[in-house]
Protein backbone atom coordinates (compact mmCIF):
# COMPACT_ATOMS: atom_id res chain seq x y z
CA UNK A 1 0.00 0.00 0.00
CA UNK A 2 1.37 3.67 -1.05
CA UNK A 3 2.26 5.88 1.77
CA UNK A 4 0.15 9.12 1.49
CA UNK A 5 2.06 12.36 1.51
CA UNK A 6 1.39 15.94 1.99
CA UNK A 7 4.10 16.31 -1.04
CA UNK A 8 2.00 14.26 -3.21
CA UNK A 9 -1.43 16.79 -3.45
CA UNK A 10 -2.02 18.94 -6.14
CA UNK A 11 -1.09 22.74 -5.86
CA UNK A 12 -3.69 25.20 -6.93
CA UNK A 13 -2.16 28.25 -8.50
CA UNK A 14 -1.09 31.63 -6.94
CA UNK A 15 -3.12 34.63 -8.15
CA UNK A 16 -1.91 38.00 -8.26
CA UNK A 17 -4.22 40.82 -7.62
CA UNK A 18 -5.04 43.01 -10.82
CA UNK A 19 -3.41 46.11 -11.08
CA UNK A 20 -2.19 46.25 -7.55
CA UNK A 21 -5.36 46.76 -6.28
CA UNK A 22 -4.13 45.64 -2.74
CA UNK A 23 -7.32 46.32 -0.37
CA UNK A 24 -6.89 47.77 3.83
CA UNK A 25 -7.50 45.81 6.39
CA UNK A 26 -10.14 47.11 9.27
CA UNK A 27 -13.16 45.08 10.50
CA UNK A 28 -15.86 47.14 11.92
CA UNK A 29 -18.47 44.83 12.97
CA UNK A 30 -18.60 40.60 12.90
CA UNK A 31 -21.78 38.31 13.30
CA UNK A 32 -21.41 35.88 15.78
CA UNK A 33 -23.32 32.41 15.23
CA UNK A 34 -24.71 29.92 17.71
CA UNK A 35 -23.41 26.64 17.86
CA UNK A 36 -25.85 24.71 15.61
CA UNK A 37 -26.59 27.94 13.25
CA UNK A 38 -23.98 28.31 11.19
CA UNK A 39 -25.24 29.57 7.93
CA UNK A 40 -25.24 27.36 4.57
CA UNK A 41 -24.24 30.17 2.37
CA UNK A 42 -21.77 33.10 4.47
CA UNK A 43 -22.34 35.53 1.67
CA UNK A 44 -26.48 35.16 1.68
CA UNK A 45 -27.86 38.15 3.13
CA UNK A 46 -31.43 36.95 3.66
CA UNK A 47 -29.92 33.58 5.50
CA UNK A 48 -27.69 35.43 7.86
CA UNK A 49 -30.14 38.26 8.44
CA UNK A 50 -32.72 35.45 9.30
CA UNK A 51 -30.56 33.39 11.53
CA UNK A 52 -29.75 37.02 13.77
CA UNK A 53 -33.54 37.48 13.62
CA UNK A 54 -34.26 34.31 14.77
CA UNK A 55 -31.97 34.84 17.73
CA UNK A 56 -29.05 32.44 16.62
CA UNK A 57 -26.50 35.33 16.16
CA UNK A 58 -25.60 38.56 16.87
CA UNK A 59 -24.93 41.57 15.32
CA UNK A 60 -21.58 43.48 16.62
CA UNK A 61 -20.93 47.15 14.72
CA UNK A 62 -18.95 50.21 15.41
CA UNK A 63 -15.73 47.91 16.37
CA UNK A 64 -11.97 47.57 15.51
CA UNK A 65 -10.91 44.00 14.99
CA UNK A 66 -7.80 42.95 13.26
CA UNK A 67 -7.11 38.82 12.10
CA UNK A 68 -3.68 38.88 13.21
CA UNK A 69 -1.37 35.84 12.03
CA UNK A 70 -1.96 32.15 13.45
CA UNK A 71 0.38 30.42 15.81
CA UNK A 72 1.64 27.38 14.29
CA UNK A 73 0.42 23.81 16.54
CA UNK A 74 3.33 21.84 16.29
CA UNK A 75 4.26 18.14 17.52
CA UNK A 76 7.43 16.51 17.45
CA UNK A 77 8.78 14.74 14.10
CA UNK A 78 8.74 11.20 14.15
CA UNK A 79 12.09 10.53 12.43
CA UNK A 80 15.53 11.52 13.68
CA UNK A 81 17.09 15.35 12.06
CA UNK A 82 13.52 15.81 10.99
CA UNK A 83 11.23 19.17 10.73
CA UNK A 84 8.56 19.36 13.32
CA UNK A 85 5.15 19.10 12.05
CA UNK A 86 2.45 21.72 11.88
CA UNK A 87 -0.83 19.74 12.50
CA UNK A 88 -2.60 22.69 13.27
CA UNK A 89 -2.89 26.44 14.36
CA UNK A 90 -4.12 28.98 16.82
CA UNK A 91 -6.11 31.90 15.52
CA UNK A 92 -7.21 35.01 17.19
CA UNK A 93 -9.23 37.69 15.68
CA UNK A 94 -8.57 41.06 18.36
CA UNK A 95 -11.12 42.82 19.61
CA UNK A 96 -11.43 46.58 20.48
CA UNK A 97 -15.16 48.11 21.05
CA UNK A 98 -15.29 51.38 22.73
CA UNK A 99 -19.55 50.72 23.13
CA UNK A 100 -18.40 50.10 26.79
CA UNK A 101 -21.83 50.29 28.73
CA UNK A 102 -24.19 48.26 30.76
CA UNK A 103 -26.16 46.00 27.89
CA UNK A 104 -22.90 45.31 26.83
CA UNK A 105 -21.36 43.96 29.97
CA UNK A 106 -24.44 41.44 29.71
CA UNK A 107 -23.14 40.56 26.15
CA UNK A 108 -19.40 40.07 27.30
CA UNK A 109 -20.31 38.28 30.06
CA UNK A 110 -22.27 35.79 28.51
CA UNK A 111 -20.26 34.95 25.56
CA UNK A 112 -16.80 34.66 27.31
CA UNK A 113 -18.80 31.90 29.18
CA UNK A 114 -19.96 29.56 25.81
CA UNK A 115 -18.70 29.03 22.38
CA UNK A 116 -19.80 29.79 18.98
CA UNK A 117 -19.92 27.76 15.72
CA UNK A 118 -18.51 30.24 13.20
CA UNK A 119 -18.43 34.03 12.51
CA UNK A 120 -18.37 36.76 9.72
CA UNK A 121 -15.93 39.31 10.01
CA UNK A 122 -16.72 42.67 8.41
CA UNK A 123 -13.95 44.19 6.21
CA UNK A 124 -15.27 48.03 5.69
CA UNK A 125 -12.62 49.55 3.84
CA UNK A 126 -12.59 46.42 0.99
CA UNK A 127 -16.40 45.83 1.66
CA UNK A 128 -16.05 41.97 1.90
CA UNK A 129 -15.77 39.33 4.68
CA UNK A 130 -13.70 36.70 6.38
CA UNK A 131 -15.45 33.91 7.44
CA UNK A 132 -14.47 31.33 10.06
CA UNK A 133 -16.40 28.32 10.52
CA UNK A 134 -13.81 26.11 12.89
CA UNK A 135 -14.54 22.43 13.58
CA UNK A 136 -14.31 23.51 17.21
CA UNK A 137 -15.84 26.59 17.53
CA UNK A 138 -14.73 30.19 19.11
CA UNK A 139 -14.33 31.22 21.81
CA UNK A 140 -14.48 35.19 23.48
CA UNK A 141 -12.16 36.53 26.01
CA UNK A 142 -13.05 39.59 26.66
CA UNK A 143 -12.74 42.14 29.27
CA UNK A 144 -13.47 45.84 30.20
CA UNK A 145 -10.23 48.45 30.09
CA UNK A 146 -10.59 51.96 31.90
CA UNK A 147 -7.19 53.60 32.27
CA UNK A 148 -6.36 55.98 35.20
CA UNK A 149 -6.41 59.40 32.61
CA UNK A 150 -8.96 60.46 30.71
CA UNK A 151 -6.45 60.44 27.70
CA UNK A 152 -7.84 56.92 25.91
CA UNK A 153 -11.65 55.38 25.49
CA UNK A 154 -13.24 53.15 27.80
CA UNK A 155 -13.76 49.93 26.01
CA UNK A 156 -13.47 46.42 25.96
CA UNK A 157 -10.70 44.34 24.71
CA UNK A 158 -10.15 40.87 23.86
CA UNK A 159 -9.86 38.20 21.61
CA UNK A 160 -12.24 35.93 19.61
CA UNK A 161 -10.21 32.77 19.39
CA UNK A 162 -10.34 29.33 17.68
CA UNK A 163 -7.74 26.60 16.22
CA UNK A 164 -8.69 25.71 12.67
CA UNK A 165 -5.67 24.28 10.13
CA UNK A 166 -7.69 26.48 7.29
CA UNK A 167 -6.96 30.00 7.14
CA UNK A 168 -10.20 32.76 7.70
CA UNK A 169 -12.15 32.84 4.32
CA UNK A 170 -12.36 35.67 2.64
CA UNK A 171 -15.85 36.25 0.94
CA UNK A 172 -18.20 38.51 -0.35
CA UNK A 173 -19.90 40.06 2.72
CA UNK A 174 -23.79 39.47 3.09
CA UNK A 175 -26.01 42.00 1.18
CA UNK A 176 -27.54 44.36 3.85
CA UNK A 177 -26.19 42.68 6.97
CA UNK A 178 -23.34 45.74 7.69
CA UNK A 179 -25.23 48.62 7.16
Amino acid sequence: MPCVSYCDEALSPHVQVDCDDFKLGGISGAVLFACGSEPTDPTSGSEVSAIIEAGNAVLIQGTRIGIPAGSPVTVTSAVACGTDDTVNYDRTATLFDANLNAANDVFYNLANRRKFGAAIFYNCDAGDAFYVNPPSGIRAQVSPVVTDQNTEYRRYEGLFAWRDLNIPLLTTAPSGVFG
